[in-house]
């Protein structure tokens, strides 16, 4: 049986089933248009600004760990690398632990240390991947490179289907980490 809050599967594996193989899109097909990319992203950001008023960085945001309901709504799942910065505002990993490097905001990547700010950092990654329908960032960087190209200050180009708008919103908080 089918949970309806996961009938759709996760975000990343439904957006590329619907760039049917391609490597990139450019165009909407009949069945997905902007205002359901845009929808996903909002939904994402509704769960995540949720998990933080109960003050919670969720630490792995992505595409693979969003589901999608009967009704193409978004809800963020896996919270296994969750955690509660109730006392303090922040995480910080004391350990050797294996990460998702490419959704990672430089401080995180760099100092180990996560707060709702590098969750915001993760969501501009993940609209990309909704934008995208489901393409990998940096499929040329190496995950052992990331801090290296993060501090050169690349960033992520505009996908073809996102509007200046919405690339820049979910942009912005890489812009800012980068200039300073």
């Amino acid at each position: 049986m089918v949970l309806p809050y996961m009938c759709r599967g996760d975000v990343k594996s439904f957006l590329k089933s619907k760039r049917g193989g391609k490597i990139e899109v450019t165009e909407f097909s009949e069945d997905l248009v902007h205002s359901q990319l845009t929808q996903m992203c909002l939904d994402v950001a509704k769960g995540m600004q949720y998990l933080s008023s109960l003050h919670f960085v969720h630490r792995d945001l992505a595409g693979r760990n969003c589901m999608l309901d009967e009704h193409m709504i978004a809800k963020v799942a896996d919270f296994g690398f969750s955690r509660d910065i109730y006392v303090s505002d922040y995480y910080r990993l004391d350990h050797p632990a294996l990460l998702p490097v490419k959704w990672l905001a430089p401080e995180a990547l760099f100092d180990r240390k996560f707060t709702v700010k590098t969750d915001v950092w993760s969501f501009g990654v993940t609209c990309w991947e909704v934008f995208t329908l489901g393409l990998q960032l940096y499929p040329s960087v190496e995950a052992f490179e990331m801090a290296s190209y993060l501090k050169s200050g690349k960033v992520p180009e505009k996908p073809p289907l996102s509007s200046d708008e919405i690339y820049e919103v979910s942009h912005q908080r890489i812009d800012q980490h980068l200039l300073k």
